[in-house]
């Protein structure tokens, strides 16, 4: 049997020198909204949207905003998610900085209100 060597599995033609890909960013070409960690995180609980939402003080329909990403996540909603789901508010808003980094350099074109 023949060894496969990784250019002989390496379907993107990525290379493979072994110190390349560990100094290259990663750089992904694809965005996920903030709103799909807040559905992992509420799924992770066994929340339903109606429970979150109360929690959050929010109506149920701006909760399934942000879970549908049609809103951002800002200084005023991060510091409550962060009580909520026992984080800091940093880590919601470096999500949200993150994508809106990852569209900007995607050419993705999003301006949720």
């Amino acid at each position: 049997m023949s060894r496969r060597t990784p250019s002989s599995i390496n379907p993107h033609n990525i290379p493979s020198d072994d110190d390349d890909w560990q100094t290259r960013p990663f750089e992904p070409n694809w965005v996920v909204h903030p709103g799909e960690t807040l559905k992992d995180a509420i799924l992770e609980r066994g929340w339903t949207d109606t429970y979150t939402a109360l929690r959050l003080g929010w109506s149920i329909d701006d909760l399934r905003a942000l879970l549908g990403g049609h809103v951002r996540i800002t200084s005023k909603t991060a510091p409550l998610l962060g009580i909520v789901f026992e984080t800091s508010s940093q880590f919601w808003l470096n999500l949200q900085q993150n994508y809106d980094q990852d569209c900007k350099r995607l050419g993705i074109d999003v301006h949720p209100a």
